[in-house]
């Protein structure tokens, strides 16, 4: 998740910022978004090394989960409109993180050069990790 958030804040909210400067407050609150992610993981994994309890650690994911599909639901309704048009020449690892193989073979596993292959790398991306956050391994 964490490099998923900075190839975002490093490559991607910046070129939307160039091309579409009415987008800025949106992007300064997804980047608030993912400074609260990366402090809800820091707390989930400091309870992980502690051992927590199943029971705490599900309210860790919880408090995650909802910022996340929150999070998601207002980039993908702010961004993915603006991502059909958005040229970018990027690697999509290096904006999007790592993504699962099923991603890559989609045919957007390299740079791309229109923005249909990032708004559907988004949308993968996103979906691939809310999947994630709502299934703790102990259930």
């Amino acid at each position: 998740m964490t490099g998923h958030h900075e190839g975002e804040d490093r490559e991607l909210f910046p070129a939307i910022a160039r091309a579409h400067p009415e987008l800025r407050e949106t992007i300064r609150y997804l980047e608030q978004d993912h400074s609260m992610i990366g402090h809800l993981l820091d707390g989930l994994q400091a309870a992980v090394d502690q051992a927590a309890t199943p029971e705490d650690l599900g309210k860790h994911l919880e408090g995650i989960a909802a910022i996340m599909e929150s999070h998601f639901r207002f980039e993908e309704r702010k961004l993915l409109g603006v991502l059909e048009g958005l040229a970018l020449d990027a690697d999509v690892g290096a904006v999007f993180g790592p993504l699962s193989p099923g991603q890559v073979a989609s045919g957007h596993g390299g740079a791309w050069r229109s923005a249909p292959g990032a708004a559907l790398a988004l949308q993968r991306a996103h979906t691939s990790r809310a999947t994630t956050v709502r299934s703790p391994p102990w259930t």
